[in-house]
């Protein structure tokens, strides 16, 4: 979707999924990126967050997905217009259990699973999201995570 059209409907919806292995989690990123991202993506109009999630998780890593649970609500400033007007974004975050683990996969991204100190050194965006995960405020049981004002 369109960041102009986005800022003039609201905040953009997205749903990234924790995909946990032990003490590390799953971060993507295309081959030609430089920064990792939870496996996700934008919910398109139509689309339910659960299909949204899911078709995501089918692009990202090439395994079953058995459970998604519910974890937090992440709101944070995007970008900000040439003309001043900050664009938002909504993240919706959820455990996700996969049916085989071991056998994560993706041709078209470069997978890296990471535990706490690789965290503090992997470039992960969003920075909202990233900043949570290194400081280990989900392990609160705050699920809500408004924008800084």
């Amino acid at each position: 979707m369109n960041h102009d059209v986005a800022s003039a409907l609201g905040p953009l919806l997205t749903a990234y999924g924790l995909v946990g292995r032990g003490d590390h989690i799953l971060v993507v990123r295309d081959r030609q990126g430089s920064s990792y991202q939870l496996p996700g993506t934008v919910v398109r109009p139509g689309e339910t967050v659960d299909d949204a999630l899911r078709r995501a998780l089918g692009e990202h890593i090439d395994t079953g997905i058995d459970h998604l649970d519910f974890c937090a609500v992440v709101e944070h400033r995007v970008q900000t217009h040439p003309d001043g007007q900050s664009v938002y974004e909504v993240t919706l975050l959820f455990d996700v259990t996969l049916s085989e683990p071991v056998s994560v996969t993706a041709p078209e991204r470069e997978l890296r699973w990471v535990d706490d100190a690789d965290l503090g050194i992997v470039d992960l965006r969003p920075a909202a999201i990233a900043n949570l995960l290194r400081t280990g405020a989900f392990a609160e049981s705050n699920a809500w995570w408004p924008s800084p004002a």
